[in-house]
């Protein structure tokens, strides 16, 4: 049975029926009952959830509708549906009639742009080497943060734990049913050569600083001698690249899983097979989803299909511009890191200038 741990974060007076609460809401999806438990941490700034009553009924609407007030519609509506939850395991009666209108509406998003090739080489190239790794799961194979928190290392099927390196690129991911939104199905996607690199790299920088990676190991850790070798949650693995993405592209770290969808597109792979690739419920379940180990003549029919994507995903400049580029990332590189003065800068750009 899946459960959700409180921790004691909610200052509650009876954080058992929390507990209790979680485990009922993760039996039917563990990330409902994480994102409602977020929620709950919320309104317990405000007022004990564990003391409430009939006669709280007005001041909890009246929390709603001022936190509905700042929020997106969706948003507002979880909040509603969350607390609305949390009352009825309470068997507390309350009128929360409260309706939100364009639920479905996207505001924040109305002006987000799908990111070019250059604008997420840029973003790769101001990260570090676990958020690089993160940016490049989910520009490269569409994988959600929900879905890289819940993989591990025996996931990547083509990756050789000894010499760390992969046997074929585009390499195999298998995606178990638990790792996928929602819980749909198990699915399987490819992440191509310069995404293996990335994710290569981050895991030689495990192993050099002493954490002992099996199968079993997270796909992404958490840092810290203490807390190396357990897995890193949803949002703070978002967070890695947060800062990252509202910078060079003025959006959200999840705009980077529709630079894979657009590529796909691009690249015409069937739609049902881009629906596969991307997680989503279609028609070749039936025949790739019913165990992680596939025949070798399965994976490389998949192989084929998904290869022609790798020429719209790949960020890497071709061989006839490598130099070039080579100069420009190193002076991206340079103005993101912070640390040279608008002079130095200038110099850096007279010698690049000089060398072409």
């Amino acid at each position: 049975m899946a459960t959700i741990t409180v921790h004691h974060k909610i200052k509650t007076s009876g954080d058992i029926d929390v507990q209790d609460w979680l485990n009922t809401l993760a039996l039917r999806s563990e990330n409902t009952a994480k994102t409602y438990l977020a929620v709950l941490k919320v309104f317990s700034k405000a007022m004990d959830p564990t003391t409430l009553t009939e006669r709280d009924g007005p001041a909890v609407k009246r929390w709603l509708l001022q936190k509905a007030s700042k929020l997106a519609p969706k948003t507002a509506n979880l909040y509603i549906s969350a607390i609305k939850s949390w009352l009825n395991h309470r068997k507390v009666k309350v009128d929360l009639d409260i309706s939100i209108s364009n639920v479905d509406s996207t505001p924040s998003l109305e002006n987000e742009k799908i990111p070019e090739k250059h604008q997420v080489r840029e973003v790769l190239l101001s990260l570090d080497v676990r958020g690089r790794a993160i940016a490049s799961l989910i520009s490269f194979c569409g994988l959600r943060f929900y879905t890289q928190s819940n993989l591990k290392l025996g996931d990547m099927v083509e990756l050789d734990l000894e010499k760390l390196e992969m046997k074929k690129t585009p390499a195999l991911i298998h995606v178990p049913a638990g790792a996928n939104k929602g819980r749909r199905s198990r699915y399987f996607v490819f992440l191509i050569e310069e995404g293996c690199e990335y994710l290569l790299a981050y895991l030689k920088h495990r192993k050099g600083g002493g954490e002992d990676l099996t199968k079993d190991s997270p796909l992404i850790s958490r840092k810290g001698r203490k807390r190396r070798g357990r897995k890193l949650h949803q949002l703070p693995l978002a967070g890695q690249i947060r800062s990252a993405t509202r910078r060079t592209l003025k959006a959200r770290p999840y705009v980077l899983r529709s630079y894979f969808d657009w590529s796909l597109l691009n690249a015409k792979i069937p739609s049902n097979w881009q629906s596969f690739f991307m997680g989503h419920k279609g028609n070749v379940e039936a025949v790739y989803t019913t165990r992680k180990h596939l025949p070798q003549n399965l994976i490389d029919q998949m192989r084929e299909i998904f290869r022609p994507v790798e020429e719209y995903l790949s960020t890497t400049p071709k061989p006839a511009s490598m130099e070039e580029q080579r100069k420009r990332d190193f002076l991206k590189t340079a103005v993101l890191s912070g640390w040279f003065k608008d002079g130095e800068l200038d110099l850096i750009r007279q010698m690049i200038k000089l060398q072409a």
